[in-house]
This record gives structure tokens, sequence and C-alpha cells, in this order.
């Protein structure tokens, strides 16, 4: 029984994804990624970003986990500072006619404004 207990422990502990956050709770946005918590624009779309985007995306994105500043985002060319329905991040989304999120449905119309806003406001 012992045996089996820690065979099973070690296999979800292995298969884990390797996050050091819990991504429900929101709690990567109070520890260790970065972003300024004043840049209320950017901590919001980065939560709709990790829970839509980054968690179902291996590879390239992962690298958006990094994207910690506004200029950053810019700097990848995910965003157009100032003009949202000219970003790739935006142009990409169902709601705009794209389609991501790939095996989900349209974002909520609080998360694709939140994305909105925040690029806008730049």
């Amino acid at each position: 029984m012992i045996k089996k207990t820690l065979q099973l422990l070690l296999l979800i502990t292995s298969t884990s994804c390797g996050q050091s956050w819990n991504t429900n709770s929101k709690d990567f946005l109070l520890s260790g990624n970065g972003i300024d918590p004043s840049n209320t624009n950017l901590v919001t779309a980065f939560a709709v970003i990790n829970d839509e985007c980054i968690s179902c995306h291996t590879g390239y994105h992962n690298s958006w986990s990094t994207l910690n500043t506004d200029q950053l985002w810019i700097a990848n060319g995910s965003i157009v500072a100032g003009s949202a329905l000219s970003s790739p991040l935006i142009t990409r989304l169902k709601n705009r006619g794209g389609d991501m999120p790939l095996l989900s449905p349209t974002l909520t119309e609080t998360q694709y404004n939140a994305l909105i806003n925040w690029i806008d406001a730049l």
C-alpha cells in the first residue's frame, strides 16, 4: 500500500506542469512575475492572457509569461501601442473573427475589454 501511494505521488509530481503558482487563484500576479502592481491594466490583461492563452500553449507561447512590461509586449510584436484592433493578440481572437482561443469559446466581454483597454491606453 505504501509503495503504491509513493508511486502515485511520484507520478503526480513528475507530470505537473512545473508552475510555481496556482493559476486559478492568480497567485502568479503577486509573486515572481515582475509585473508592476500599479500597472493595473497590464495586471488585469495578463490574468486573461494567462487563463486563456498561456495555459493552453507550449513552446513559443511560454515566452509570454516573461513579458512583464508593456514595452516587452510591444517589442514582442504581439501588441501595437494605442491600437488594440491592429494588435495581433486581438486580431487572432474569435471575438474579432480569428481562431483563438482554439478549443474554447470566445472571451467574455469583460476579458475582451480588459485586453482592449490595456492596449488602447498605451
